[in-house]
């Protein structure tokens, strides 16, 4: 998991926008230092023709509280004026551009060392590990582990000491293992979908959008599925002539949840797909490459076919849509995402949505603090 991360930081080395449109980091930097000098120069020069900084005018006693409070009127009056010209030569816009760039450089180094990291294990692993790019070691690695995983799912024929497993027990492997499912689609599927979000040209540059894209599949195949969960249960009930109001009937009521369970590997969504589509490329019209990208197909039907099993549980998994920003970052249903400003307890964006069930959190929001 931990290398798949890696690679999203190798991607985040783009153009970097600065006041005249976009450009590399490093010439970003060069102009932004080459600003900074001119400008310290110019507050240098202005200091020596106010004299402010010699030796002999300025003495400890000239800064006692005594002195200070003896000033006259037009003594304060200079006082602001040099003080207020040193502001203006110092307060610029454009020399506060500088720290977000070494910021920038900063997280780029540090994902670029964490993906050195990961690759350097690899090789200790295997010693014969083949000169490709870092990005494909590591892409290559994380789905072979996705592969393993899911070699080592249990079948789903029952094994002969399934008799000696207790209701309870397999009701508990049950919901461990549609969190994991649900965990599989921020940890495999979500990458796989990024990848083929990057490979479009017009989205090259746009990874807040990549991920807001990502982000609200989830929510929407939720909505979608769950809405189709409950036209499901009334047009059965009409089937039947059953007026759902007047309905106490536990176990008839049971019993349909239970169908709707046991049919979720198969029941056909393509319409539920097709809705959640729809609605991102009509969002997004601008980007027809979108409504053609096979990537983000996949990962519309992963996500619809797994929030279908999930809404149909009992009891049912729900997702935490309180996404608002800025939030104290919570433990209990908040999990940092490695790029993330670890100084700041601040949410600033959520990557992925958290699910619930019975208000009790089985997978955490991921989020980046900042």
């Amino acid at each position: 998991m931990e290398s798949r991360a890696q690679e999203d930081g190798l991607g985040d080395h783009g153009l970097t926008p600065n006041v005249e449109g976009l450009t590399h980091l490093h010439a970003a930097l060069k102009t932004e230092l080459q600003r900074h000098i001119e400008a310290y120069k110019n507050v240098l020069h202005r200091l020596d023709e106010m004299g402010l900084c010699t030796n002999d005018t300025k003495k400890p006693v000239d800064a006692s509280h005594q002195r200070l409070l003896s000033l006259h009127y037009s003594d304060v009056q200079q006082r602001l004026i040099d003080n207020k010209t040193l502001l203006t030569l110092l307060d610029k816009p454009i020399l506060k551009q500088l720290t977000p760039l070494i910021d920038m450089l900063a997280t780029r180094v540090q994902t670029d060392k964490e993906a050195l990291v990961c690759i350097s294990q690899l090789k200790r692993i295997y010693s014969a590990i083949d000169e490709k790019p870092v990005a494909t070691l590591l892409m290559s690695f994380s789905r072979g582990c996705g592969a393993v995983l899911d070699l080592m799912q249990l079948p789903e024929n029952p094994c002969h000491s399934d008799g000696y497993h207790s209701e309870p027990e397999q009701e508990i492997d049950k919901e461990k293992d549609a969190a994991g499912r649900y965990a599989s689609l921020y940890y495999q599927s979500r990458p796989r979908a990024l990848e083929s979000l990057n490979s479009l040209p017009e989205l090259q540059q746009a990874n807040q959008l990549k991920s807001k894209i990502l982000f609200s599949v989830v929510v929407l195949a939720f909505r979608t599925c769950r809405q189709l969960k409950d036209s499901k249960y009334k047009e059965i009930c009409r089937s039947l002539h059953i007026d759902i109001r007047e309905m106490n009937n536990v176990s008839l009521h049971s019993c349909i949840l239970q169908c709707l369970t046991i049919t979720s590997a198969t029941f056909p969504l393509y319409e539920v797909e097709h809705q959640v589509r729809a609605l991102v490329c009509r969002t997004l019209q601008e980007y027809k490459c979108l409504d053609t990208c096979e990537g983000l197909r996949t990962y519309i039907a992963d996500v619809t076919r797994t929030a279908w099993l999930l809404v149909n549980h009992e009891p049912p998994f729900e997702l935490d849509t309180n996404f608002q920003t800025p939030v104290i970052l919570q433990t209990k249903k908040h999990l940092r995402h490695h790029l993330s400003d670890r100084n700041s307890e601040n949410v600033k964006h959520y990557l992925w949505p958290a699910l619930v069930q019975l208000n009790n959190y089985v997978h955490k929001a991921i989020v980046i603090t900042g």
